[in-house]
C-alpha cells in the first residue's frame, strides 16, 4: 500500500516553497490540491521548474461531491494517507457582515472539515498525522453564557457545535446579532464563531482517532521563518 501525503488548498498562501520541502519529505506520493483546476496547474508547472514533481488532484473540501472523487481516487492508487495538512486560510471578506457572508465563511473553516472527516479520515493510516494550519480559539471568546457554559461540557458532542452554529446563522438572519454573543465586533465575530467550532471539532477529531494513534493538531507558523 502506497503512503501518501495530502495537501489541500495549495492556492491559498502556502507558498511553492513550503509544497516543495512537503513533497520531499513524503514517503512515496505527495498529492497538491486546490479549489480550482486552473489554478492548481499554474502551481504545478511552477513546482516542476523548481524540481519538484508531486502529483495533483481536483478537491474542493467543501463541496462532498468533490471530497468523494479524490477519496475514491486515493483509493484508485491503492493508498493510505499518513499525512493530511488542511490549509484553512480562506479570501479575506472582513468588510462584510450579511447572512451569506456568515455561511460562506463557516462553510469553509468549519462544515468543510466536517466532509474531511467522514470521507478521508478513513483513508488515514495508524499512526499517521492531520495537521490544520490555522489559528485555534477558545470558547473564553464567547460571552453568551448558555453558548459558553454548553461547548465547555466534558463530554462534547459534534451535534453541540453544529446547534451552536446554527443558532449563530440564524441570529444573522434575523439580524438579531448582539455584540453581547461574542468578544468580538460583528466584523471579526464570524471568523471568531468559525475558528472555535473548529478548535472544538479538532479537539473531537484527536479523541475520535486517539486509539489508532492519529495524532491531529493545529499549526500557525510564520512563513518567513520556514522559507
Amino acid at each position: 500500500m502506497q503512503k501518501i501525503c495530502v495537501l489541500t488548498d495549495a492556492d491559498k498562501g502556502v507558498g511553492l516553497n513550503i509544497c516543495r520541502l512537503l513533497c520531499r519529505r513524503c514517503p512515496d506520493i505527495f498529492y497538491v490540491t486546490t479549489r480550482e483546476i486552473e489554478v492548481g496547474q499554474q502551481i504545478m508547472e511552477k513546482l516542476k521548474e523548481m524540481g519538484t514533481y508531486p502529483e495533483y488532484h481536483q478537491l474542493d473540501v467543501t463541496d462532498r461531491e468533490s471530497v468523494i472523487r479524490f477519496r475514491d481516487h486515493i483509493q484508485s492508487k491503492n493508498g493510505s494517507i499518513v499525512t493530511l495538512i488542511n490549509n484553512v486560510a480562506i479570501g479575506a471578506r472582513l468588510s462584510n457582515t450579511t447572512y451569506e457572508d456568515a455561511k460562506f465563511i463557516i462553510n469553509n473553516y468549519y462544515y468543510g472539515y466536517v466532509n474531511v472527516q467522514e470521507i478521508l479520515f478513513p483513508l488515514l493510516a495508524d499512526n499517521g498525522r492531520v495537521l490544520y494550519l490555522s489559528l485555534a480559539s477558545s470558547t473564553s471568546r464567547i460571552k453568551n453564557d448558555y453558548w459558553r457554559e454548553r461547548l465547555s461540557m466534558k463530554h462534547l458532542r459534534q451535534n453541540d457545535i453544529n446547534d451552536f452554529l446554527q443558532w449563530f446563522l440564524e441570529t444573522m438572519k434575523t439580524g438579531d446579532f448582539t455584540d453581547n454573543y461574542i468578544a468580538d465586533d460583528k466584523v471579526r465575530a464570524i471568523y471568531s464563531i468559525s475558528t472555535v467550532s473548529l478548535t472544538l471539532l479538532v479537539k473531537l477529531q484527536q479523541k475520535q482517532l486517539a486509539p489508532r494513534n492519529v495524532s491531529v493538531n493545529f499549526l500557525h507558523p510564520r512563513w518567513a521563518q520556514i522559507y
